[in-house]
């Protein structure tokens, strides 16, 4: 656990964390949640907290508490994205990389062949199927007249109060 100490009169908190038990990473996070209410400078091995309102002794080793709390929680989520980094690297290789087929003019043995939509015969007969039944419900709303507006939403200023008289 890191050790703390309180300052009443200077209305802050200074904290020695244990550097090999929390990483600099750790501890600039937790201080960047407490930056909202104060001040923080990370000097050396220390990290100072002066508040910006006034606590007593009571409210002061409740701040050391939640900094604690705090260095532990952000201990916990660095070890999380440790873990995760893998799985996020290929997420976002995967979401800003290319199409998975090759648009070269020569085809490798075996590849699959692909139109220049990228799309197979089957994907694409079933993209024409739902384009059209898409267009069919358009021409059939469109066919029935002007939409029904009961409150009068898509009304424009003018068609609901006329036209402002000069005067």
């Amino acid at each position: 656990m890191a050790k703390s100490q309180v300052d009443v009169s200077g209305n802050q908190l200074t904290f020695y964390p244990d550097p090999s038990r929390y990483s600099l990473g750790v501890v600039k996070f937790a201080s960047y949640v407490f930056s909202g209410h104060a001040h923080v400078f990370i000097e050396g091995n220390s990290v100072i907290l002066r508040f910006h309102k006034r606590f007593g002794a009571k409210g002061l080793k409740n701040e050391e508490a939640l900094f604690k709390k705090e260095l532990e929680d952000q201990k916990i989520h660095s070890e999380i994205r440790k873990n995760n980094q893998g799985i996020r690297e290929f997420i976002m290789r995967k979401a800003l990389s290319g199409p998975i087929f090759s648009y070269e003019d020569e085809e490798q043995p075996g590849s699959p062949s692909l139109p220049e939509s990228g799309l197979t015969k089957e994907q694409e007969t079933e993209l024409d199927r739902l384009i059209a039944e898409v267009e069919s419900d358009i021409a059939k709303e469109t066919s029935k007249g002007p939409p029904l507006d009961p409150l009068g939403i898509t009304a424009t200023w003018e068609e609901k109060h006329g036209k402002k008289r000069a005067g």
